[in-house]
């Protein structure tokens, strides 16, 4: 279970989702801003539960320290039914359906999607995660996405990440069943107490981890 459990069970999981930008201001009081074209990684703050029972515990903190801040970690956001409201699939499409449509094209961040089935559904709806599924990483939906036909047309919120030189076409990942590949930046020490209780000392920082 290791990280796993830690975010299934955390108390609060922030996100750090914000772009490159510079801002300046001139003298007659104009912002001006330029942003970076980056991999946008994500960044999660995550606020573990307050106590674990050691004994049930002890498999997740050996899990942490064997990877500790070095080897990355690949987890789920909606792994239960706890925290499945986080990534679920939103769309009009009944979830086995929504399953079944793969992507025919992707080209920077913008996402070609075959139906498999005649309609004129929002078949995504911003906010709804999306993964090719030979692909190390997600990418989320930033407005509806509604078909026309057997085919509708995705704006994700970063242009598709090549460096990994792997297939992006074909079958994807919809909702809670994408991952990510995070590296801890920030690992807390874990304290024991009494009545065999264990608790971390702060908040787990975790990094989406781009190759």
């Amino acid at each position: 279970m290791s990280l796993q459990q830690v975010i299934d069970t955390a108390q609060k999981i922030v996100f750090e989702r914000r772009k490159v930008v510079g801002q300046t201001i001139s003298r007659s009081q104009r912002i001006k801003s330029a942003k970076r074209n980056t991999a946008n990684p994500l960044a999660l703050t995550v606020t573990p539960a307050a106590v674990f029972p050691y004994a049930a515990a002890r498999d997740m903190v050996e899990g942490v320290m064997l990877n500790d801040r070095y080897a990355e970690f690949q987890v789920k956001l909606g792994n239960n039914l706890k925290t499945a409201y986080i990534n679920e699939y939103r769309g009009a499409l009944p979830l086995a359906t929504a399953k079944a449509m793969t992507i025919t094209n992707f080209t920077l961040n913008s996402v070609t999607i075959a139906t498999n089935t005649s309609t004129t559904a929002t078949v995504l709806k911003a906010g709804d995660w999306i993964q090719p599924v030979w692909s190390r990483y997600p990418y989320i939906v930033t407005q509806d996405a509604v078909a026309n036909g057997s085919v509708a047309t995705a704006t994700v919120h970063r242009n598709l990440i090549t460096s990994e030189n792997t297939t992006v076409t074909g079958t994807m990942l919809i909702g809670t069943d994408t991952t990510l590949r995070v590296v801890i930046a920030d690992l807390p020490t874990y304290e024991l107490g009494l009545y065999k209780f264990l608790s971390w000392s702060g908040d787990f920082k975790l990094v989406e981890k781009i190759i």
